[in-house]
């Protein structure tokens, strides 16, 4: 297998693999979506990305991916439903409180009448789907903005390619990283790590996570990380994808910038990948 050819695979999305998603008709966020819906998933741990992960001599016990395209999703919904030229109903404000996420749909009337709603993520698929839901107007909406839409369906696609996968350094760092203040992003969560090492106040988190942070200065290398996380005196620092220092998009256009970045760093570590398997 040429390198190119090689290195094209390891930025193929699983699901065009599949034969009940290569029936599918719709773009990369969709075909997303529909995995969802149906619980599809942990490619990063079928047979195939197994293989790849013991011909670069990578510890398999724990798998994980870098990034979560879901909040980023979220974060665009929110995003798109407040621009001056959105045609929804509706103003869509997701936040998190006591540690779950929410989302506020907020009418433009004079009555400015305001909904809550818990937001289970088996409910967003579903009404993002659903072409009488608001949140599958808000869908259309952003396939309006032709540049920050290519970006989403190209970081969809990525969601699922080997490029995503990596180890990780064991429970609970999953469910560490998994919340929605930290988008479910390796480099947040470095961040994370770092200062989580230094908590003074709860011994058993502060060994916990400078094990984890001991684990990440080992293997930034072996796993082709270099993109996402620094090594410094001071310990680890996420890589911060967007120009003005804030960790994450706020606006249309730091959101471009910050997929835009981290397509950029998959691409490179496909890169880095390869050449470890020449």
């Amino acid at each position: 297998m040429s390198d190119t050819v090689f290195k094209n695979f390891l930025l193929t999305d699983y699901k065009t693999l599949c034969s009940s998603f290569r029936q599918n008709d719709g773009d990369a966020i969709h075909r997303l979506l529909e995995r969802y819906k149906n619980k599809v998933g942990d490619y990063e741990k079928n047979e195939l990305s197994q293989a790849i992960f013991i011909r670069l001599g990578w510890d398999y016990s724990y798998t994980d991916t870098i990034f979560n395209f879901y909040f980023i999703y979220l974060l665009a919904l929110d995003i798109i439903s407040k621009q001056d030229d959105c045609d929804c109903e509706y103003i869509c404000d997701f936040k998190i409180e006591e540690g779950k996420l929410y989302y506020r749909k907020k009418t433009n009337s004079k009555d400015n009448k305001e909904c809550h709603y818990y937001c289970k993520k088996e409910t967003i698929v579903e009404k993002s789907l659903n072409e009488k839901t608001f949140l599958f107007c808000l869908r259309n909406e952003l396939k309006k903005d032709s540049k920050l839409f290519r970006k989403l369906e190209r970081l969809a696609h990525l969601n699922d390619s080997f490029v995503n996968f990596m180890p990780h350094p064991g429970y609970p760092y999953n469910q560490e990283k998994g919340t929605s203040n930290i988008l479910d992003s390796l480099n947040l969560m470095i961040d994370k790590i770092q200062i989580q090492s230094t908590n003074l106040e709860d011994d058993k988190i502060k060994k916990m996570n400078e094990d984890w942070k001991n684990w990440f200065i080992k293997h930034r290398e072996d796993y082709c990380l270099e993109g996402f996380y620094s090594i410094n005196e001071g310990g680890i620092q996420g890589t911060n994808f967007l120009t003005n220092g804030n960790p994450i998009p706020t606006n249309r256009d730091d959101l471009i910038e910050y997929i835009s970045t981290l397509i950029s760093k998959l691409e490179e570590r496909a890169d880095l990948i390869n050449e470890r398997l020449r």
